[in-house]
């Protein structure tokens, strides 16, 4: 009787390590699983970083090349509108020089009308 309760035991206890190892190796395998879910999640995060990281580097790109060609357009305006204040100062200061032209001319004639006059007139108290 006693051995057989000894073999029981024995059963028993043979059952209860083979439950544990069975437990402990479900555990272990349960953890590798989270693990591997962890690892891939944190590919999935990297991934989608990297994509972020790029997509807003193009936008930064997309940007700064929209700022250039503004400038150059702004740079190109301002250069035109310049050759055109130019443009128009120079006319402006032809005009000018020719109304100066034509005053210093009417002036010659009208100091000329005004020295025939005199000179008529001279003539005339001599002659008389």
């Amino acid at each position: 009787m006693q051995l057989e309760e000894a073999l029981e035991r024995d059963k028993l206890q043979r059952q209860e390590a083979l439950e544990r190892k069975r437990m402990i190796k479900q555990e272990a395998m349960e953890l590798r699983q989270e693990s591997a879910l962890r690892e891939e999640k944190m590919w999935v995060d990297v991934s989608a970083s990297e994509e972020l990281n790029i997509a807003r580097e193009k936008v930064q790109a997309e940007i700064k090349a929209k700022n250039k060609q503004f400038k150059r357009q702004a740079s190109n305006e301002l250069q035109q509108q310049t050759l055109e204040m130019a443009m128009k100062i120079q006319i402006a200061q032809m005009e000018l020089m020719e109304r100066w032209e034509l005053e210093s001319q009417q002036e010659t004639l009208q100091e000329k009308d005004i020295m025939a006059k005199e000179m008529e007139a001279r003539l005339f108290w001599k002659v008389s």
